[in-house]
């Protein structure tokens, strides 16, 4: 696949299900893990069957399936859009993408671009020994995203000795070291791509990123991780989902 809005035969599930089935599951899955986020336009049916190599009438019954469960809606005369997520999110539910990408069954890969432990500077108060991993994360073979990760080291000791790239990072923490996730503050912003940035995401210098600044916390705002995250918009756009509270 050359971008995150192609579908190609080779990514499809296995299995005896009908074609057109899973099309569909494909679809569903990428919605569900947020790399086809609210909005996003799929490409055409006649499009999408010469990417597939599949009859047009296979891509309508795959589309007719999810404008039913409520993933796609059809514009008259405009196309077939990713529908709002109001049915399809669990409330109260904290996911990291990758997380998000575990859970749904979506192909990906995580590579290590190297880890050091560091002082990591705090809003309030003295600095605090964190282990800091940089990632790049793959889908489907190309470049994602881009992820620095600062973890205190009292929260989760020996971490600087375990794996970070074969389950998602939170999982770890969550499964391994027993830390307690409850909620997270999270910046979005834009930056052009450096050079360095650049190579690693396979984009021209300058290139326009979706830049995250996020910090986690477990309970009584016991600082998780600090992480700075670079995405390719043209390979996933995040979304957030905000409710309104009684109070």
């Amino acid at each position: 696949m050359t971008d995150s809005s192609s579908l190609a035969l080779e990514h499809l599930p296995g299995g005896s299900a009908p074609l057109y089935e899973r099309i569909a599951d494909e679809v569903r899955r990428r919605v569900d893990a947020g790399i086809w986020s609210r909005g996003h336009r799929l490409r055409s049916e006649a499009e999408i069957a010469a990417d597939l190599q599949v009859a047009r009438g296979t891509i309508r019954r795959a589309i007719a399936l999810l404008v039913e469960s409520g993933h796609l809606v059809q514009r008259q005369g405009v196309g077939t859009f990713v529908a709002g997520r109001e049915g399809l999110r669990v409330p109260g539910r904290f996911e990291s993408l990758g997380q998000r990408m575990e859970r749904n069954g979506v192909d990906h890969e995580t590579v290590e671009l190297g880890r050091d432990v560091v002082d990591a500077p705090q809003p309030s108060g003295a600095p605090v020994r964190s282990l800091r991993v940089r990632r790049l994360r793959l889908l489907d073979g190309v470049p994602m995203s881009v992820l620095v990760n600062q973890i205190p080291l009292d929260i989760a000791p020996g971490i600087e000795q375990v794996d970070l790239v074969t389950m998602s990072l939170y999982t770890l923490l969550e499964k391994s070291f027993h830390v307690a996730i409850e909620h997270s503050e999270l910046t979005f912003g834009a930056i052009a791509a450096d050079a360095e940035l650049a190579a690693l995401l396979d984009v021209p210098v300058g290139a326009p990123l979706t830049h995250l600044v996020q910090s986690t916390y477990g309970p009584g705002d016991v600082r998780i991780d600090d992480a700075e995250t670079w995405i390719r918009p043209d390979r996933h756009q995040p979304t957030v989902s905000l409710w309104r509270t009684n109070s």
